[in-house]
């Protein structure tokens, strides 16, 4: 986790958050470390929500295309809202309110829909 920081990629968030989603349910966190992954699932959904365009992209990077960056956000999280809900159950976390709907994180769902829809069918998927 301590290579989070406002200067990595969407690429690299989905990997670490990969990473900490694969980790997390093998064992059993202590205080400090709940501590530290609520501080980093935090950070990390502002990190993703920095890179936010108004047409519902997501961009870090000119290396990737906006659609697959999108992709990495989405899955990103999905992912962390996924922990979110299991550490609210599991370590009654009161840190984060339960997760109504899936990617509720995204700020606006209607736009970066559209924005899928429409990069694929450019793309001829």
């Amino acid at each position: 986790m301590s290579y989070i920081n406002d200067r990595i990629t969407l690429e690299e968030v989905s990997k670490i958050v990969y990473c900490i989603d694969f980790l997390y349910p093998k064992f059993e966190l202590k205080p400090n470390e709940l501590t530290q992954l609520i501080k980093k699932i935090k950070e990390l959904i502002k990190i993703i929500d920095s890179f936010s365009q108004k047409d519902g992209s997501y961009r870090s990077s000119s290396i990737f295309s906006p659609l697959e960056e999108t992709r990495y956000a989405l899955f990103s999280l999905n992912l962390l809202e996924d922990l979110i809900q299991d550490m609210r159950y599991y370590y009654d976390v009161k840190d984060f309110k339960p997760i109504s709907k899936i990617y509720e994180h995204v700020k606006d769902i209607k736009k970066t829909y559209n924005f899928i829809i429409e990069a694929h069918s450019k793309n001829n998927y």
